[in-house]
C-alpha cells in the first residue's frame, strides 16, 4: 500500500483519481490543491505525487495554444515545477485529453498516464515505487 498525494487546481479532479487509487489499488490517498503547504505534505510523507491534468472543454477541438491557460491542473503543474523541494518525491502525471508532447519540459516526472484508460499502468508503477523504497527507481 502506498501513500499517494493527488494534486490539481480543482479538488474534484484529484478526488476522481483518488477514488480510483483507493478502490483499485487500496492506497492511502490525500488530495491537495494549489497552493501546496510543504509542512502538510512532509507530514503526510507521500510515496508518490500524482498530478492530474484535464484539457478544458473550450480547448478540446484544437491543438493547445497555451498549456497554462487551456489545461486544468496547469497551476499545480507550475507550482510543482517551481518547488524543487518537492522533486524528491516521484511524480506521475495523469491526463485526460492532454498529450505528453503538449506538456512543458520543466518538471521532472517518472511517468505520464492517460486516465482512466491506463489506471492499471499507474497502479503498477506505484507498486514498483513502494517495492523500491530506499533505492532509485528508473522510469520505463
Amino acid at each position: 500500500m502506498a501513500k499517494v498525494l493527488c494534486v490539481n487546481d480543482f479538488k474534484l479532479y484529484s478526488e476522481m483519481v483518488s477514488l480510483m487509487l483507493q478502490r483499485k489499488g487500496g492506497h492511502v490517498v490525500r488530495t491537495e490543491i494549489v497552493p501546496f503547504a510543504l509542512r502538510e505534505i512532509e507530514e503526510f510523507e507521500p510515496d508518490v505525487i500524482v498530478l492530474n491534468m484535464v484539457r478544458k472543454m473550450e480547448a478540446l477541438r484544437s491543438p493547445l495554444a497555451d498549456f497554462y491557460a487551456e489545461v486544468d491542473g496547469a497551476r499545480a503543474f507550475r507550482a510543482l515545477a517551481q518547488r524543487e523541494d518537492l522533486h524528491r518525491y516521484p511524480i506521475i502525471l495523469t491526463a485526460i485529453a492532454v498529450e505528453e508532447r503538449e506538456v512543458p519540459k520543466v518538471l521532472p516526472y517518472l511517468a505520464f498516464i492517460e486516465v482512466p484508460g491506463k489506471i492499471d499502468q499507474m497502479l503498477d508503477i506505484i507498486d514498483r515505487i513502494v517495492a523500491s523504497r530506499g533505492s532509485d527507481l528508473a522510469p520505463e
